[in-house]
């Protein structure tokens, strides 16, 4: 494994998001009943005006029964919804996805058990193929797995649906790769490992894979080594591939990060600007099996310049303090 660690030196609108989580979740964590029997999302300023109707499980968006619930994503904005039961998340963006559904989660299971609690959270951006059903019928047939799937009603890109599946996840680390089946789930526990490590660093944020042998067009590629060029010149984030998808990052250290379209691309830059260390993975590339790609070279050149103008402003703007030189004490009386 080629495993290298480089030290640590505004927003757009999307779809608001539902969530439905289902498997080995104890309802009681996420809802609440008033005297009328409405069910509740706990945790959040909102719950108390904002309603989520109680309904059996299978019955799609909406709905609360024993084994699962539907919440609007909104009401768990800025909670802390970890659970000390599950270390790791495996975040999934879809878009028209439904071939390689069943593959993608079999590989995802089978490449974590026995390295660490899961569970994995799918995000439907806004699918318009079977994906959808795919999923409700891929999670009903495995009642023991722990999987939440988070849906937009329309697409909002890649980085606000990694946004929501990070948010709605439960774990307090977090792997991500791609939907269309490129990224192979057998590399995830290479990225989990540094994270997971009892002497890893404390200021260890990330470990971002790099593509080996990349499985793309010759166009994609040329287009893809050119921007990856000028980044690395203007950010100097010593990353060489920051397309990848396959990632293991803090939960806690991205959802600090400035949200912004197309975020999901400088991650080693964002995370180094906040003074964590991120570390590099060379991890294997598949050909895509099914679906089609939803970027085009021109389309990715128009937005990425002036993307890069910007991270690069918030990378001056760094923060002046690392992770490691913060403590909190808490008198008796004060402590949570």
């Amino acid at each position: 494994m080629n495993l290298c660690v480089v030290p640590g030196t505004s927003s757009t609108r999307w779809a608001v998001p539902t969530i439905e989580v289902g498997g080995a979740l104890n309802v009681s964590q996420w809802t609440g009943k008033d005297a009328d029997g409405r069910a509740y999302a706990m945790g959040s300023d909102q719950a108390r005006d904002r309603p989520v109707r109680a309904d059996t499980h299978n019955q799609g968006p909406g709905m609360i029964s024993e084994s699962g619930a539907t919440q609007d994503l909104g009401l768990l904005g800025g909670h802390n919804v970890e659970d000390p039961d599950v270390r790791v998340s495996v975040v999934i963006p879809m878009l028209d996805e439904a071939g390689t559904v069943e593959a993608l989660l079999d590989g995802c299971q089978d490449a974590l058990e026995g390295v660490a609690t899961f569970e994995i959270c799918v995000v439907n951006d806004g699918s318009t193929d079977a994906t959808a059903d795919v999923l409700s019928g891929y999670r009903a047939a495995r009642p023991d797995l722990r999987m939440t799937v988070v849906t937009h009603v329309r697409p909002a890109g890649q980085s606000a649906a990694v946004h929501s599946g990070v948010r709605a996840s439960r774990g307090s680390l977090i792997c991500t790769l791609d939907g269309d089946g490129q990224n192979p789930p057998s590399e995830l526990p290479k990225l989990l490992a540094p994270l997971l490590a009892s002497d890893r660093p404390k200021t260890l944020g990330l470990v971002a894979g790099q593509r080996l042998r990349r499985q793309d067009p010759p166009h994609k590629l040329i287009a893809s080594r050119m921007a990856n060029g000028l980044r690395r010149a203007l950010l100097k984030d010593g990353t060489r591939d920051t397309g990848c998808g396959l990632k293991a990052f803090r939960r806690d250290a991205f959802l600090a990060l400035p949200f912004f379209n197309h975020m999901h691309r400088y991650l080693p830059a964002l995370f180094q600007r906040d003074g964590w260390d991120v570390a590099h993975c060379d991890v294997a590339h598949a050909e895509r099996s099914s679906g089609r790609s939803k970027y085009t070279n021109i389309g990715r050149a128009i937005v990425g310049l002036t993307d890069l103008l910007g991270v690069a402003w918030l990378v001056r703007r760094r923060r002046s303090i690392a992770p490691g030189d913060v403590s909190v004490s808490f008198d008796e009386a004060s402590s949570p």
